[in-house]
């Protein structure tokens, strides 16, 4: 029910606002409260968590690995959380690469990637980790990234035949269709993400939870990972550049995990 808005509400002499609300419990037992809400335009009606929506399909965006079989979204779909199977994102060395000091046949085959990886030619699939700004001689990682490669960015080796060598960036996203949300009779005014993850490494490994809508990704805040499971959520109230939520906005969203690594 609505607080009683008679009489002074405050502590001050200006009684036309509401500058404190205390809840508790007069004979000190337990209490539960649930959809507070404080304001001058009276109760809003019903609100509640009105479905859980899980991944349902791939996207063609997929970079992670996942732990067993194809399927990335039926990694991530548990309810509750299942930590036997994941999507998940490694790197086989850390390396820096000497600006302009050899071409990518070079490293792989003899210089910087060779010794990274312990004296012997990387495999096809090897995924590195740079560890500066540094470029081949050839350019081969600008051109994979399409603009300067930076400290943490991650490379998969895409071929290791001598002069043929190549590499392409790893993006390190994954992104779901959410599936159907039936939307009679209700006003969506939020939508809320939640991801279950960890590290294994002393890395700095952060997350960003991403919500897509109509080709434009909207991206939270990276926050750190433990070595323990614990959880990241994030919550909107409106997609990418601002749209409203509506039911069929909601089932055209895409939902997604952008991985981040760092010393």
């Amino acid at each position: 029910s609505d607080i009683d808005y008679l009489g002074a509400t405050n502590a001050g002499a200006d009684a036309d606002y509401i500058v404190q609300a205390r809840l508790g419990s007069a004979s000190f037992k337990s209490a539960y409260y649930d959809n507070v809400v404080i304001g001058t335009g009276g109760w809003p009606g019903a609100l509640c968590a009105d479905a859980l929506i899980i991944p349902k399909l791939d996207t063609a965006r997929a970079d992670l690995l996942p732990s067993t079989g194809s399927d990335h979204y039926a990694l991530v779909d548990e309810m509750p959380p299942n930590d036997a199977d994941y999507v998940y994102l490694h790197t086989d060395f850390n390396v820096t690469i000497t600006d302009g000091a050899e071409t990518l046949s070079t490293a792989v085959q003899s210089g910087e990637l060779y010794a990274a990886n312990g004296g012997s030619v990387p495999a096809v699939g090897t995924y590195f980790r740079v560890g500066g700004d540094g470029d081949f001689s050839d350019s081969k990682l600008s051109m994979a990234i399409m603009g300067d490669p930076a400290e943490g960015d991650i490379f998969i080796l895409t071929s290791n035949t001598p002069g043929s060598e190549s590499v392409s960036y790893c993006r390190r996203e994954d992104r779901y269709t959410i599936g159907t949300w039936d939307g009679s009779g209700k006003i969506p005014v939020a939508m809320v993400a939640w991801l279950r993850r960890k590290k294994d490494t002393a890395l700095d490994h952060k997350s960003e939870i991403l919500f897509r809508y109509d080709g434009n990704s909207d991206y939270g805040t990276p926050e750190s990972m433990l070595t323990a499971y614990s959880y990241q959520y994030r919550i909107i109230q409106e997609l990418p550049l601002g749209v409203e939520l509506s039911e069929s906005r909601i089932n055209a969203t895409e939902l997604g995990i952008r991985i981040n690594i760092s010393d």
